[in-house]
């Protein structure tokens, strides 16, 4: 069996915008007017101003973003690190590149409005302008940054830390194959929460459609959900289940295959679908649990 550290990768990201500043909400209704305004240290300028909500438009491709990535993988310990499979890599790494290229042109579609309301401020305040009251087109693009970090998947038997006693590492392997083994079950758990449910709506249409939709009725997604989950199951299957990899196959000849409107139309193909519905609904409750071997 192929180990962890040889097919999947460690990854973590982090990332940045613009914010912080707030202006006075007292000294706000005077801005235009230099004799109303009494302090002018406090005339910090709201990076929201422009009413446009062009910095929320970055936030909101940080967080399509974010869960992008992770549909591609599964959270891997405290320091913020996702573990994904090998062959995922790159297309997180695509999409990291994609996100910041995205939030870059909205941020300078802020920073262009930023800046005309910056000088319509000068031109209103006069002597009451602050230049230092606002922060500078090179300070905002300065806040606004994505960054990642690759390391690969401890690997107990080959990790020979220099200086460490054999107490030391057999500790050190000890903590590792611990944290594999969590994050191998808490995957496992993480599927069969995610399955479970699509393949009971499957044995429940298949027994109660009727075509009259008092009775129940199905969409075409209820196979296009199945399709999707079976196509990341590789990506849950951190330990290389056989049971899992059995599901995923099943999955795939008996029911991703599946037109929905044939099964509309003819009754046996119904209870049939119904049947290896729920062997495989049995397979996935046993996601986890020893077997023969494993005793």
């Amino acid at each position: 069996m192929e180990k962890l550290s040889e097919t999947h990768t460690l990854l973590k990201w982090s990332k940045g915008k613009p914010g912080g500043l707030k202006g006075r909400k007292d000294l706000q209704k005077d801005i235009e007017d230099e004799n109303g305004v009494t302090d002018t240290s406090l005339l910090t300028v709201k990076l929201d101003c422009l009413g446009n909500d062009a910095l929320k438009k970055v936030n909101n491709i940080h967080t399509s973003m974010d869960k992008s990535i992770k549909a591609e993988g599964q959270p891997w310990d405290s320091r913020g690190y996702w573990i994904f499979a090998n062959h995922r890599v790159q297309k997180v790494q695509n999409i990291l590149a994609q996100g910041e290229m995205d939030a870059e042109r909205a941020l300078e579609i802020y920073i262009d409005g930023y800046s005309a309301h910056v000088q319509s401020q000068r031109e209103s305040l006069k002597d009451a302008f602050r230049e230092g009251n606002y922060p500078t087109v090179e300070q905002l693009r300065d806040k606004h940054y994505i960054r990642y970090d690759i390391a690969p998947v401890p690997d107990p038997e080959n990790d020979q830390r220099s200086g460490w006693t054999q107490d030391m590492r057999d500790r050190f392997e000890k903590q590792i194959t611990k944290q594999q083994n969590v994050k191998v079950a808490a995957s496992l758990v993480d599927l069969q929460k995610r399955l479970t449910p699509l393949v009971e709506a499957i044995v429940k249409n298949m027994d109660t459609y009727t075509g009259n939709r008092e009775d129940g009725y199905f969409n075409d997604s209820m196979i296009t959900k199945v399709r999707t989950l079976v196509e990341h199951m590789p990506d849950f299957n951190l330990g290389n289940d056989p049971l899992v990899e059995e599901v995923r196959r099943d999955l795939m000849s008996k029911i991703t295959v599946l037109n929905p409107k044939i099964l509309r139309a003819d009754k046996s193909i119904r209870k049939d679908v119904s049947t290896d519905a729920s062997k495989i609904l049995k397979k996935i409750g046993a996601f986890g649990m020893p077997t023969d071997s494993d005793q």
